[in-house]
C-alpha cells in the first residue's frame, strides 16, 4: 500500500467520524427544538384553558392614553366588552399603569367602564394600580366599583395641563436677534398661543377657562365614580399626586391588593384571562414573520445548508 493510500484512507476515516459527530450534533439540537417547542405549547395549551373555565377578565393599560399612543380608548372598550360579554367571565380587572395623557380618550373608557357597570351588573370592573395612575390614568380607574394599589403607587394628580412649544415666549430673544415676524392670518385669534408673539390677555383668559372647563368635568366625573368615598378636602383636585398610604387616606383608592389578591378575595378566583387587547395585524404579521425568518435561518445553520 503506498503512502498515498494510506493519506486518502485516513482522510476518509477522518471525514466519516465528522459526519458521524456532525449528525449527533445535530440530532441533540433538533431535540432540544422540539422539547423548547413543546414547553412552549404546553404554556400556550395552558393560557388557553382559562378561557374555557370561570374566570377573572384581565386588561392591562399600561403607557400613555392617547390616539396613536400605547394606550387607545377604541381596542380597550372592545376588549373590556369582550371581556364581559363571555358567559364564563365573573368580572374584570382592569390593570393600570399610566401617567395619563389624552383627556378625551380617557374620558371614553371612564364612560364605556360606566355604562358596562350599568349592563352587566353583577359582574363588578376593579381596578388595580401598579406603579402609577395619575391624571387620566387616574380618571379612567374612577369610573371602576373599587380602586385598589400598591403601597407605593403614585395616585392622583387630578388637573389639566397645556403644554407645548406655544407654552413659550421668544419674543425678547426675537428683538435681540433682530428677528421680525410676519404671520399672516384670516381670523382675528387664529394665531392665538403663538410663541413668536406677544400674549393677549383675551386669548390667554379665553385658554384658562377652556383648562378650568376641562378640570370641572374631570372633578364632576371623579367624585361621580368615587362618591362619598371621597375626603372633603379641595387638596385632591390640585393636580397633586400621593403615593398609596395618603392616595387611601384621602379616599382615592379603597385597599392594597394585587392582581392575585383582587381576584381571590373580589371574585372568589384563582383563574385569570388576559383579554389585553393586542397590536394590530399588520404589527403581529411584521412579528411573525421576523420570528418565521430567524427560525429558517437557524435551521440553515443546524443542517448545515
Amino acid at each position: 500500500m503506498t503512502e498515498t493510500e494510506n493519506v486518502s484512507r485516513e482522510l476518509l476515516h477522518e471525514l466519516k467520524s465528522l459526519k458521524k459527530s456532525r449528525r449527533r450534533k445535530f440530532f441533540f439540537k433538533l431535540i432540544f427544538i422540539f422539547i423548547a417547542i413543546a414547553v412552549v405549547g404546553v404554556l400556550l395549551g395552558k393560557k388557553e384553558a382559562a378561557f374555557f373555565k370561570p374566570h377573572v377578565a384581565l386588561v392591562q393599560l399600561k403607557g400613555v392614553i392617547g390616539e396613536d399612543q400605547d394606550i387607545e380608548a377604541a381596542p380597550v372598550m372592545e376588549a373590556l366588552q369582550t371581556a364581559l360579554n363571555n358567559d364564563l367571565s365573573v368580572g374584570v380587572i382592569l390593570e393600570i399603569n399610566s401617567p395619563g395623557g389624552s383627556p378625551v380618550q380617557s374620558a371614553l373608557i371612564y364612560d364605556e367602564i360606566r355604562s358596562l357597570r350599568k349592563k352587566h351588573v353583577g359582574k363588578n370592573i376593579h381596578c388595580m394600580v401598579t406603579d402609577i395612575a395619575a391624571s387620566g390614568g387616574y380618571y379612567v380607574a374612577s369610573a371602576c366599583e373599587k380602586i385598589f394599589a400598591n403601597r407605593a403607587s403614585l395616585v392622583g394628580s387630578i388637573g389639566v395641563v397645556l403644554s407645548g412649544l406655544y407654552t413659550f415666549g421668544f419674543t425678547k430673544a426675537m428683538e435681540h436677534l433682530g428677528i421680525e415676524r410676519r404671520m399672516m392670518t384670516a381670523g382675528k385669534h387664529k394665531s392665538f398661543l403663538d410663541p413668536f408673539s406677544p400674549v393677549d390677555k383675551a386669548e390667554q383668559d379665553q385658554i384658562q377657562a377652556m383648562l378650568d372647563n376641562l378640570h370641572a368635568e374631570f372633578i364632576a366625573d371623579v367624585k361621580n365614580g368615587r362618591g362619598t368615598k371621597l375626603k372633603n378636602t379641595d387638596e385632591i383636585f390640585t393636580g397633586l399626586i400621593w403615593s398609596g398610604k395618603k392616595a387611601l387616606e384621602l379616599g382615592l383608592i379603597d385597599g392594597f391588593s394585587s392582581r392575585t389578591r383582587i381576584a381571590k378575595d373580589q371574585f372568589n378566583k384563582t383563574n385569570i384571562y388576559d383579554y389585553t387587547p393586542k397590536k394590530n395585524p399588520f404589527d403581529e404579521f411584521v412579528r411573525l414573520s421576523g420570528a418565521l425568518s430567524d427560525s429558517l435561518k437557524l435551521i440553515k445553520k443546524l443542517t448545515g445548508s
